[in-house]
């Protein structure tokens, strides 16, 4: 699944075994009991796009409905936060490029660009993307937890008019189908099997809170199986939000499968697509631009929220702030290891990296 932020667990997490969730009790550190503080943002989505409100209490109410039913499926920190509600999409400086991209026209039999919400949680960004005009047949919601999508058609109550496609499946479990039929023929007929058939359709995937729920060998073979989906041509890309460190290590997380949460800095991040692209020559630190081994040129860039003031400006705007600040997002980060308050503290200090992968040439 996925959210916005989905950042840690309770203290006393440290005794549970690996890969599982402690409990369904609402008495954790990562639940915010009462109504939400919902932002400007998703406050005008959920009114002009969903006919919810009008009123900031009538919106309240049914988002903290909505959010109990998520809570049954799984607790996870970013449904007892709140953190869906942020938009993250919206939030990233490629949003617009994004939208254009899909909002392109197409001549008769041309193929479209197709987008990929991978991990979409409850599909908060989808609806960012559809309110901003791009049509819902050029967008896929991809998630494991199929009552997440239901419930975001509560949330939004546009059942009847999203006209998106949601595959509840597996994104590890893609094979390469060998397939080289790109024709828009072919794209309507492979979107209806699922998953697994737009490989080499895709124009733009986007992953939000989605990698940091593996460690690194994990988040190698998820990012794999998003180059595999990707189109094989200059302008293609994948962009995302996930919970990131100035100092790359792994943690245990409870909620995480398989127990273990890699947490990347910029650095990091740009090495292991570098890797994955099969980089020719060296690389330092500060180096965006990665050559691949089949002669295709990348621009990888990523950055710490915190460092980057549009960012900043763009978090708040989006509402990825509400009912939560840094220090509690490091309290909860430090409790999913069962750290002590100052323990390591400037390797778990909570902080979000955000990214773009975009092939140039």
């Amino acid at each position: 699944m996925s959210s916005t932020d989905d950042v840690g667990e309770p203290s006393d997490s440290s005794s549970l075994a690996p890969g599982t969730v402690a409990t369904y009790s609402k008495d954790v550190s990562w639940y915010v009991p009462g109504p939400p503080t919902v932002s400007p943002a998703m406050t005008k989505l959920l009114q002009e796009w969903s006919g919810i409100g009008p009123d900031s209490e009538a919106i309240a109410s049914h988002v903290e409905a909505v959010r109990e039913a998520a809570w049954k499926v799984h607790p996870y920190p970013c449904i007892g936060g709140y953190r869906f509600l942020g938009l993250g999409l919206f939030a990233h400086p490629s949003f617009n490029a994004v939208v254009d991209i899909l909002t392109t026209p197409t001549s008769s039999g041309s193929l479209e660009p197709l987008f990929v919400d991978l991990g979409c949680c409850v599909g908060q960004d989808i609806r960012s993307l559809i309110y901003a005009g791009v049509p819902g047949s050029r967008v896929v919601g991809a998630e494991l937890e199929s009552a997440f999508i239901e419930i975001g058609y509560e949330l939004f109550r546009d059942r009847e008019k999203l006209g998106v496609r949601f595959l509840s499946e597996d994104v590890l479990a893609l094979e390469d189908s060998g397939s080289t039929d790109l024709s828009s023929e072919s794209l309507q007929s492979s979107a209806r099997e699922g998953l697994f058939k737009l490989i080499g359709y895709v124009s733009v995937i986007w992953t939000s809170a989605f990698l940091h729920l593996w460690d690194l060998s994990g988040q190698m073979a998820v990012c794999r199986k998003i180059l595999l989906l990707l189109r094989d041509e200059p302008g293609v890309r994948a962009l995302g939000r996930q919970l990131g460190s100035r100092i790359p290590h792994e943690k245990k997380h409870v909620t995480n499968k398989g127990g273990l949460m890699y947490k990347h800095s910029p650095e990091s991040f740009r090495k292991m697509w570098g890797e994955l692209l099969g980089q020719t020559g060296t690389q330092d630190d500060e180096e965006t631009s990665i050559l691949g081994s089949d002669g295709s040129r990348w621009e990888v860039q990523a950055w710490l929220e915190d460092d980057h003031p549009f960012a900043v400006q763009q978090r708040q705007k989006a509402g990825l702030d509400s009912n939560t600040n840094s220090d509690w997002l490091t309290k909860v980060s430090r409790a999913t290891a069962g750290q002590a308050e100052g323990d390591q503290a400037s390797r778990e200090k909570a902080a979000f990296l955000v990214w773009e992968v975009r092939r140039a040439s």
